[in-house]
């Protein structure tokens, strides 16, 4: 495993950020826990992410907590990907259709481009 996330599943819907990490932290220095919530109701999903500072403390967690009883509930536990970075880099693979029609469209306005209409009915004649 080179990842220092852990990913808690069947915890108890009462159990907050502050148990987690009192439960966790004898396995090495935790850098975060944050419990998953219902985006409505704010209550916990039964589920958290807890990170450590490094992998080899998350290898050790994972084998001593995966099937213990945390609170009443037998706790699973499952290797995480690694958070995402807020700063993603733009990718034009990623662009959606509105933002790539709208990328032509810059390219396209520094080019100088003819219409008839540019030119008045009067001067037409």
């Amino acid at each position: 495993m080179d990842t220092a996330r852990l990913l808690l599943v069947n915890l108890p819907y009462i159990a907050t950020e502050d148990d987690i990490k009192k439960a966790f932290q004898k396995f090495g220095s935790i850098e975060d826990v944050v419990v998953l919530r219902d985006e409505d109701s704010k209550k916990s999903r039964g589920m958290a992410y807890v990170t450590y500072l490094f992998p080899e403390h998350a290898v050790r967690a994972k084998a001593e907590m995966h099937g213990k009883v945390f609170q009443g509930r037998v706790l699973r536990i499952k290797a995480a990907q690694a958070r995402p970075t807020k700063h993603v880099e733009r990718d034009e693979k990623r662009l959606s259709r509105k933002q790539e029609q709208l990328r032509k469209r810059r390219e396209n306005a520094e080019q100088h481009t003819w219409n008839l209409l540019f030119v008045s009915a009067n001067s037409a004649v």
